[in-house]
């Protein structure tokens, strides 16, 4: 059997009809979903992109190695190396920066390809107040008559060259392959700038990206929030178009019957729920950050079954090794999800951890069934309890209310702690390690002022 993975970055699972929207804008994602396994209550390791992807990767937490910042393949028990050494052909075709060789999700991969845009190099984008001015759809349509590309500079290509490539691999038809695609259309600013064909496109691009920067934490109103939903929901429309493409050329080189499809996130997205927008690093552990899409479709099942109980991305590279029949590594942290669905949907689910990772800043949280509990290194005295039952949404801290059940949880976070401090190297001031490529792509994502 073969597995497609496919990664999609900042999706969340209410913006799929498979999840319950109504929106009608991933048909080809649903349709996956109407004959697999759709967990609904699956939940990221990770808040942001480098924390969420250690666990996908490698089943490991992104504080253990050395931190997210770190070269994560060479001390974890990667996905694509261990499929590699029982004779699977890999590939990743990647499309966020932070997730390229210069961090190690390389490691295991035969073809490996990471395609980012050239650097921005217009020097007239540096003159003091140009950019408010491009804002304005005149000023734009006079400097687009001057010659001038007067487009916003996109930060990570879009799904159509990592489908490209993709086929390509397949139309080589290997063997038996482990094949990873991650899209990042999704991710803010979410212009397709092949659609922003005039002065007045342009213009709106421009002030959308002002607004998206400056109300972080400050909801800009219904008008223009609705307007960046939209354009987050027609970035989700191109991602599902990506997909059947990927499905098509799987049937078209023969590989439909025996390839294993999973589609996952690595984190979700804030409009303004808890007063934020977007994700990154923050202490915010709120569901619209935490839960993500996870569907698993292998090619025996043939309707849709769905789980509701809760579980973890960190089980993901287990998952697709026991389907596989191939050993787990003892240091992958997770266990296999198939239980789930192939015993009568009983199985018993189990704490999930979530993590934030800055360059000195560590936060956790324990996610169950019904509750939260969050950790700020910070305030380390200073914890937080939700009841997501009775308060769906967060609205009232009951820390110290419960004390049975926060010494419940503070022994599963304490247990977690003491493998964070046991597997990593942070250096004398707190701080993982990082490199200056890692923080320069940080920043050109929006993740760092």
């Amino acid at each position: 059997m073969n597995v497609l993975l496919i990664t999609i970055d900042t999706l969340r699972p209410d913006h799929l009809g498979c999840y319950g929207c109504t929106k009608a804008i991933t048909p080809n994602i649903d349709r996956i979903a109407g004959r697999g396994i759709v967990f609904h209550q699956a939940i990221t390791n990770g808040t942001y992109t480098k924390v969420a992807f250690p666990p996908i990767m490698s089943s490991t937490y992104a504080g253990m190695y050395g931190g997210p910042f770190a070269r994560v393949g060479e001390n974890r028990p990667m996905l694509a190396k261990t499929l590699k050494e029982h004779g699977y052909n890999t590939a990743g075709f990647i499309s966020n920066p932070l997730l390229g060789a210069n961090v190690g999700y390389d490691q295991g991969f035969d073809v490996f390809e990471e395609p980012v845009h050239p650097k921005e190099d217009r020097r007239w984008l540096k003159i003091k107040g140009i950019k408010p001015i491009l804002s304005l759809p005149a000023a734009n349509s006079v400097l687009m008559q001057l010659g001038l590309n007067t487009c916003p500079h996109p930060v990570y290509v879009n799904g159509d060259v990592i489908v490209k490539s993709a086929d390509h691999f397949l139309e080589m038809r290997p063997e038996k392959f482990f094949l990873w695609t991650h899209f990042m259309d999704a991710h803010w600013p979410y212009h397709l700038m092949e659609d922003l064909k005039d002065g007045s496109d342009r213009a709106q691009a421009w002030s959308d990206l002002r607004t998206m920067w400056s109300h972080k934490r400050n909801n800009p109103g219904g008008i223009i929030l609705q307007r960046i939903i939209n354009l987050y929901d027609a970035a989700i429309a191109r991602i599902d178009h990506h997909i059947i493409r990927l499905i098509n050329s799987l049937e078209q080189n023969g590989f439909a019957k025996d390839t294993l499809i999973v589609i996952t996130s690595d984190h979700g997205e804030a409009f303004y729920e808890h007063g934020r927008f977007s994700h990154g690093p923050s202490y915010d552990f709120h569901e619209e950050l935490i839960h993500v899409p996870l569907i698993i479709s292998p090619p025996d099942v043939k309707r849709r079954v769905d789980v509701n109980q809760l579980v973890s991305l960190i089980d993901l590279p287990p998952t697709i090794l026991y389907i596989f029949d191939i050993p787990v590594p003892e240091k992958m942290s997770g266990q296999s999800l198939t239980p789930f669905w192939k015993s009568n949907n009983t199985q018993a689910s189990k704490p999930v951890i979530i993590e934030m990772i800055e360059f000195a800043w560590y936060c956790a949280a324990v996610r169950t069934e019904n509750f939260k509990y969050l950790y700020n290194e910070r305030k380390p005295y200073k914890r937080k309890l939700f009841d997501l039952q009775n308060d769906p949404g967060e609205k009232k801290d009951l820390f110290s209310k419960l004390p049975e059940l926060e010494a419940e949880l503070e022994e599963i976070l304490a247990e977690h702690l003491r493998q964070i401090v046991a597997t990593s190297h942070r250096d004398e001031n707190g701080k993982w390690q990082i490199a200056d490529l890692v923080e320069e792509r940080l920043r050109a994502l929006g993740y760092l002022d």
